[in-house]
């Protein structure tokens, strides 16, 4: 009786397994469904779409490399390059098409789709998992942000990727995520200042662990988070940290006028 319940259990181990793997596939191929299809017509593309498309093609045809990326609509303040390097191989690939770094934002959502599967899995239960990781595929503004090439719309990808190896180090005590962690925020900063909310949030739950690391781990994630942050470190250094000085004068102006 023992062993003929013990069978049963391994049988139904064995159905969710698929039932859920299933059902991943599903949502992932309707997630890429509702931001691939007829992306060509749907895709946005406007003053800085194109702005970004002259600057990576100049990368392409002239190898005129920037340290640089787009400029914030908050004065002459700029963001990193990351984006346009991002951007590189998939307009090559469609022979200077702007849909090409559309398709490339959009298998970054249908990524960030599996990712926030993943979390949900790992980190609480596997039903949380697929309804979260669903509810994103079919969320109506996640669809169209998911299907047009600039900046902020690959950060989810990366938030979510920086969310998950954060929690990989502090539940579940996985010191090889630091990597991942710094490599993430350089990313993201590049991407948009609204991610510098992350850096408190990984401070305070890093000084919250579970778990003590030894300090060459932080260091690591330092190295990691200077290598995806260098392109824009390296024009800060050649030019006296102009970026970050406009930024400093733009936030003492913002407390003055309050």
């Amino acid at each position: 009786m023992k062993v003929s319940n013990f069978k049963f259990q391994i049988s139904n181990l064995f159905v969710a397994k698929y039932i859920t793997m299933f059902l991943l596939v599903v949502i992932l191929l309707l997630g890429a469904f509702f931001r691939l299809y007829k992306i060509n017509e749907y895709m946005t593309f406007l003053g800085d779409e194109g702005r970004d498309m002259l600057v990576v093609k100049r990368m392409i045809v002239d190898h005129k490399f920037t340290l640089l990326g787009p400029i914030t609509s908050v004065g002459s303040i700029y963001m990193g390059p990351v984006y346009y390097y991002l951007m590189i191989p998939f307009l090559w690939a469609w022979n200077f098409n702007p849909v090409g770094p559309s398709v490339m934002v959009a298998l970054l959502a249908v990524a960030t789709i599996y990712l926030i599967y993943k979390l949900g899995k790992d980190f609480f239960h596997v039903q949380v998992g697929l309804i979260a990781s669903f509810l994103y595929a079919v969320a109506p503004l996640m669809i169209t942000s998911g299907r047009s090439s600039w900046n902020p719309n690959v950060v989810p990808f990366f938030s979510v990727l920086l969310i998950y190896s954060l929690l990989q180090i502090i539940v579940a005590g996985k010191y090889k995520w630091f990597v991942v962690l710094g490599l993430s925020l350089g990313i993201l900063i590049q991407l948009h200042y609204v991610t510098l909310m992350f850096v408190p949030v990984i401070a305070l739950c890093l000084y919250l662990k579970r778990y003590k690391f030894p300090l060459k781990n932080y260091l690591t994630a330092l190295g990691a988070f200077i290598i995806s942050y260098s392109p824009f470190l390296l024009f800060e250094l050649r030019h006296s940290f102009v970026n970050m000085q406009a930024v400093f004068r733009f936030v003492l102006q913002q407390k003055t006028d309050a």
